[in-house]
């Protein structure tokens, strides 16, 4: 009975506090059919997570260096591949790949797919989206 109550009282309130009411100062707090999306504008970074507690989805540089996580990883392969002239991106989310990709590699041809519209409106509003690139949507 206790915990009812308390999920009721929170339930009706989240709402208006946010859902993830720990965090401040965000750049946008939403959701979309597949995902709770948050966007965070640090100083040197712009992240988008889809997952409250912990993780970040999508990065953008301020200086336009290296972002210190798994994409800085992924660069590799092109230069490890026999024939590296184009990549197609299955789950795009902002477009951090694409965007080293197209830095490191700028003659590369560059596909992205995304199924979440929502986070690719995120992209083209707070986050540097590649530009010279077909983005295509499922």
């Amino acid at each position: 009975m206790v915990s009812a109550v308390i999920f009721v009282a929170t339930s009706c309130v989240s709402p208006l506090t946010g859902f993830a009411f720990w965090e401040t100062n965000l750049a946008y707090e939403g959701e979309s059919i597949y995902n709770y999306l948050q966007v965070k504008n640090l100083s040197d970074r712009t992240i988008l997570s889809t997952n409250v507690l912990f993780g970040v989805q999508s990065v953008t540089m301020k200086d336009k260096g290296l972002t210190g996580m798994y994409y800085d990883t992924a660069l590799a392969a092109p230069a490890l591949a026999d024939n590296a002239n184009s990549a197609l991106i299955l789950g795009m989310g902002t477009g951090t790949y694409a965007r080293q990709l197209k830095q490191y590699y700028p003659k590369m041809n560059i596909t992205g797919v995304e199924i979440d519209q929502k986070i690719t409106n995120l992209a083209g509003e707070y986050f540097d989206e590649p530009r010279r690139h077909p983005r295509d949507h499922v």
